[in-house]
């Protein structure tokens, strides 16, 4: 299972999403007819390579999009992610937060951007 895929089913399945109907987790984009609250993740790659030239870690930087119909929901979505991603102690890190409103959706996003460290 690749790592994105990892971080998107720890995502779907946590109650605390759930609980605030937040748990449709996408990669990528979702389709522009997704009721809100939900969450988009995208990522990028990056090998590190030792100096004989051979790949020893790879560091994972994720964009976390939290959508909601206002700020406040954006919000308490991020707040849920960032929860579940601290709770699950899994090397992924929470690293900043921004705010942002769509005006060609009228909705509002919470951007978590998160980074990961794995062996190769």
């Amino acid at each position: 299972m690749s790592a994105e895929s990892e971080l998107i089913a720890l995502l779907t399945s946590a109650s605390e999403l759930a609980d605030i109907n937040a748990n449709k987790v996408f990669l990528n984009a979702a389709d522009e007819r997704t009721a809100v609250p939900y969450v988009v993740v995208s990522s990028a790659r990056d090998n590190d390579k030792t100096l004989e030239g051979s790949t020893d870690t790879v560091h994972y930087t994720y964009t976390i999009a939290c959508w909601g119909r206002s700020a406040t929901e954006a919000e308490a979505v991020a707040d849920a992610v960032e929860d579940v991603i601290d709770d699950a102690n899994n090397g992924v890190e929470v690293l900043t937060r921004t705010g942002g409103f769509d005006q060609d959706t009228s909705m509002d996003v919470s951007v978590l951007l998160a980074d990961e460290w794995r062996q190769a």
